[in-house]
């Protein structure tokens, strides 16, 4: 019985690995092995019964394919069930088997198989033994005296093509921002890859693990393609990084917002559980914020003295007001968002601040029952609150004495061309109207190199520099204006119709202030385009606001 078991398992054994073995070969490597067989004067039987005979060779083809052999004389491969995906056609290909039933063609009673090497026009070449001779050998004769042909399912190959993409470019795998592990069929491909292309077989599973973004970097998720899927043509997954901000520093708060909320010892859901946090309560943060490799984000607390991690899923990273005072500057960035008179969802509304406004900051904040933080505004003739989940908090100082549209009303704005003729949506007052959601756009050659912007004042002021924010700031649905759009990569500067100076622009969205190399005195200050970064889709070149400092 214990015998019987035993050649049981191993039966089974060899069925899981002829399964796992189907089409295993490409049709290169079948017309190779077949003509390999000649090479070597081949002429094994397979059975052990009638000496070397046509069906002998097939049988260990079926083997080298991975698939079930066919029973009985060759005549019988007329009609026998084939192998699963397998199929019979009256039109050759190479790599099949090619039948002759009964006393059909240049078979006798029995039949007659080979497999075919090369199909020219009318007339097949095909291997095969008994063919007179009982070593394996090559012959060729006319397609239509073949009975039938069997097509095999042969193995195809795909690529799949996982890269990066930082800070909204894709770029190799040299520069790349993370590592990641590349598994197919479950196993192991590529450990730490800094990026990955290579031949699998076609409709392989794909998975991509353990994504690793480098320090400096955080995983923003798939831009492209998916962490999981099946391989076929070029299959390509791009993962998404961008460059750490210093959007939070050691000492601001973690705002809980779930209820119980887990806190795990490594930026991870499965990492050992230190505790829970309950709803509304403030955590410091220790300035440290990691993506797992789903794309969370994960916050670094000060928990009971240890490091803690909580999942930004449950908790927001506030930059913490006490380090402002009065008369800073909140600026709504993430989309228009409601004024309220208390603060917190039920507060009466009182108007809408629109994207790109900003407001003076009163010294105040608080947190509502979803763990929200509210900044305390002015308002009109006494105050208001809005939610810091749209806004971002500045120094007054950064942005010198000159507000957005402190000038507007007595500057006159000219410009050298713009986008669409007589159209002013864009044209050059855009650029200083205290409204980044609009822009002054030119399109013209080579990034419209030379254009220019001017803004002329009623009184001479002294200028030491200018804060711009550089691009077409806008999201819309799923269009990112900023990065379809060109950006200014260099600008020069003229006061007065003096040359200042030209200045490298880095390309961000963020507001950045360039400073002069002294103050400058006058009137007419005009904004030359000497260079350009390029946009995903458009050469339209755009400038969201310039604010004189």
């Amino acid at each position: 019985m214990k015998r019987f078991w035993l050649i049981l398992t191993v039966l089974c054994a060899l069925a899981l690995l002829m399964t796992a073995q189907a089409a295993s070969r490409t049709q290169d490597e079948a017309v190779q092995w077949a003509n390999q067989r000649c090479q070597e004067g081949w002429n094994l039987d397979y059975d052990g019964a009638n000496g070397c005979q046509d069906i002998d060779l097939i049988k260990y083809y079926f083997d080298y394919l991975g698939v079930p052999r066919l029973n009985g004389y060759a005549s019988a491969y007329v009609n026998a069930a084939l192998p699963s995906g397998w199929t019979r056609s009256f039109a050759p290909r190479v790599g099949d088997v090619a039948v002759w039933g009964a006393n059909v063609g240049i078979a006798g009673q029995y039949g007659h198989v080979g497999i075919v090497v090369a199909v020219n026009g009318s007339n097949i070449r095909y291997v095969a033994t008994n063919d007179g001779a009982v070593q394996c050998t090559q012959h060729t004769v006319n397609r239509y005296n073949c009975s039938i042909y069997l097509h095999p399912v042969f193995l195809t190959y795909a690529y799949l093509d996982l890269n990066w993409r930082v800070d909204g470019q894709d770029v190799d795998g040299e520069q790349s921002a993370a590592t990641a592990d590349v598994y197919i069929n479950g196993s192991l491909a590529a450990n730490d890859c800094r990026d990955y292309y290579d031949q699998v077989p076609a409709g392989a599973k794909y998975e991509i693990k353990d994504v690793r973004a480098s320090s400096g970097y955080l995983y923003t998720g798939v831009v492209s393609g998916s962490l999981s899927g099946t391989v076929s043509g070029t299959t390509s997954v791009r993962l998404g990084f961008e460059k750490q901000k210093s959007s939070g520093v050691y000492g601001d708060s973690v705002v809980i917002t779930g209820a119980s909320v887990p806190v795990r010892a490594q930026a991870d859901m499965n990492s050992k559980k230190l505790g829970t946090v309950s709803a509304n309560s403030v955590w410091t943060y220790r300035g440290l914020t990691y993506a797992d490799s789903r794309g969370v984000n994960w916050y670094a607390i000060d928990y009971y003295g240890q490091a803690g991690w909580v999942s930004s899923k449950l908790s927001a990273l506030k930059t913490d007001s006490s380090s402002y005072g009065y008369g800073d500057i909140v600026t709504i960035v993430n989309g228009n968002t409601n004024i309220r008179r208390e603060p917190g969802l039920s507060g009466q509304l009182l108007g809408v601040a629109y994207k790109g406004s900003q407001w003076t900051y009163m010294g105040e904040s608080s947190v509502d029952g979803r763990g929200m933080v509210w900044y305390k505004i002015s308002y009109k003739d006494g105050y208001a609150w809005i939610s810091s989940k749209y806004t971002e908090m500045t120094s007054s100082s950064d942005w010198g004495y000159d507000p957005w549209d402190s000038y507007t009303g007595s500057t006159t704005v000219t410009q050298s061309s713009y986008l669409v003729s007589n159209t002013p949506l864009v044209d050059g007052a855009k650029a200083f109207d205290g409204d980044t959601t609009t822009c002054w756009c030119v399109r013209e050659y080579n990034y419209s190199f030379g254009q220019w912007v001017q803004a002329d004042y009623s009184a001479s002021r002294t200028v030491s520099g200018f804060t711009i924010v550089n691009g077409y700031d806008k999201v819309k649905g799923s269009n990112d204006y900023w990065l379809l759009n060109s950006r200014v990569s260099n600008l020069a500067v003229y006061c007065d119709g003096a040359y200042v100076g030209t200045f490298k622009l880095s390309d961000t969205r963020y507001p950045q202030t360039v400073s002069f190399s002294w103050p400058v005195t006058g009137k007419s200050f005009r904004f030359v385009i000497r260079g350009a970064y390029a946009g995903n889709k458009y050469q339209d070149v755009c400038i969201s606001e310039i604010a004189l400092n």
